[in-house]
């Protein structure tokens, strides 16, 4: 199991993730994995919206309800951009680069060597904070 090709290539993006994960290490970072799968999401949901728009639709108000989902999103995710490139542009240029290369997954859950998800994580640990 642990020499099988879907074991390597999730060995290898998890190693991807910790390099994002580091640059959160400064005292007043925010969570870099959950700000990059935010940004990823967004970025999707751009790219999705773009991709209805240019095909068309039959109706008058269902063209008009697309364009303004594809003003929302892009304005959601020009947003965003412009808070992580004020609070951590090494993020954004890690982003930038895996856009570029098309590295990026989106509507993908990242999970750790175990198998567990980052909402899974702080959801436990939510738990755990909140019985104490």
């Amino acid at each position: 199991m642990g020499n099988s090709p879907d074991s390597s290539n999730h060995l290898e993006e998890y190693e991807k993730m910790q390099d994002i994960t580091l640059l959160g290490s400064k005292e007043y970072a925010c969570n870099t994995l959950s700000a990059f799968e935010k940004l990823t999401s967004l970025h999707g949901r751009t790219l999705a919206l773009e991709t209805r728009q240019r095909t068309g639709e039959a109706n008058r108000v269902r063209t008009a309800t697309i364009k303004r989902k594809v003003g929302e999103a892009r304005a959601a995710e020009s947003s965003f951009r412009q808070c992580v490139q004020k609070m951590v542009p090494e993020l954004l240029i890690s982003w930038d680069e895996k856009a570029s290369r098309n590295e990026l997954r989106f509507n993908e859950k990242h999970e750790d060597a175990n198998g567990i998800s980052l909402e899974v994580l702080q959801q436990t640990a939510d738990a755990l904070e909140n019985s104490m």
